[in-house]
């Protein structure tokens, strides 16, 4: 029985501090001061542990790591630090939800997300980060995780398979027929072929011989249902090619909308961070 494909969907922002890094647990990543001793406690916090030997739990970990990490280096308080996790934690369950393409999904969902944490407007959202907080972030976030989006896909999602089964309507379908069978029936046909001369040689030559009606042969038979084959394959291998095509145009033109906003949000963080540099002089 082949499970159902999880279609892509939208996701509703909320505000998520302390959702999966607690005081308690932020008390414990304080504690750690080198980088083995991070991950050690990361592992033991998420309950990572008992998969470490799993490449997925290790990719995992390393996502969750590096972003600790940059929020020690920026400074981040422990509710600052506790809210971007969470925020990189559910990007990334999002994104690894379905195996179907859902960039747009995921991406809409992380930058609802960092506006949730960045807009004084309780009880929906938080001021927790400010623009240049947010800017960080957004960088953050586009060049390390959105920018390797199709490889996080590949290790965390299965692979989906189509299968096609052809059948022919009209044709009857040919069953296998097993050695002993066609032995058998072999030797009753050499039976019947012995018996009938036999009772030639008794009755005697005919003395009128009935008019003949030709029978149709079997290989016409054979030659129609290999030219409704053939032209089955035929229409079946265009179809085919035609959706090949379709597909790769599709991926091609997806991959050209994700280059296109990547430099778009580069773009106007360099010109944002011009601006202020302006502004200060």
């Amino acid at each position: 029985m082949s499970a159902k494909i999880k279609q892509p969907k939208e996701h509703k922002a909320r505000i998520c501090l302390w959702a999966d890094l607690t005081v308690n647990n932020m008390d414990l990543l304080e504690q750690a001061v080198t980088a083995h001793q991070l991950r050690e406690t990361l592992s033991d916090v998420l309950g990572l542990r008992q998969h470490m030997d799993e490449e997925r739990t290790q990719v995992e970990l390393d996502l969750y790591f590096y972003t600790v990490q940059f929020a020690r280096e920026h400074n981040f308080n422990k509710e600052q630090t506790s809210v971007l996790f969470t925020i990189v934690k559910r990007t990334h369950e999002v994104c690894t939800e379905t195996p179907l393409g859902n960039l747009e999904q995921c991406f809409s969902y992380f930058r609802e997300l960092v506006l949730c944490h960045a807009v004084r407007r309780p009880p929906f959202s938080i001021d927790l980060f400010n623009a240049e907080e947010v800017k960080l972030i957004m960088d953050y976030v586009v060049n390390t995780y959105f920018r390797h989006y199709k490889l996080y896909k590949y290790v965390f999602t299965p692979t989906v398979r189509l299968d096609l089964s052809i059948s022919y309507t009209g044709l009857d379908e040919e069953s296998p027929s097993s050695p002993d069978a066609d032995a058998n029936e072999g030797g009753d046909n050499e039976g019947d072929k012995v018996s009938q001369d036999t009772d030639c040689m008794e009755q005697g030559p005919p003395a009128v011989i009935a008019n003949e009606v030709p029978e149709q042969p079997a290989s016409s038979v054979e030659e129609e249902k290999t030219d409704l084959k053939s032209y089955i394959q035929r229409e079946l291998s265009a179809q085919l090619s035609h959706v090949h095509a379709t597909i790769a145009e599709q991926m091609k033109q997806s991959e050209q909308q994700l280059a296109e906003r990547l430099a778009s949000i580069e773009g106007r963080n360099s010109s944002g961070k011009n601006s202020s540099k302006s502004n200060r002089k």
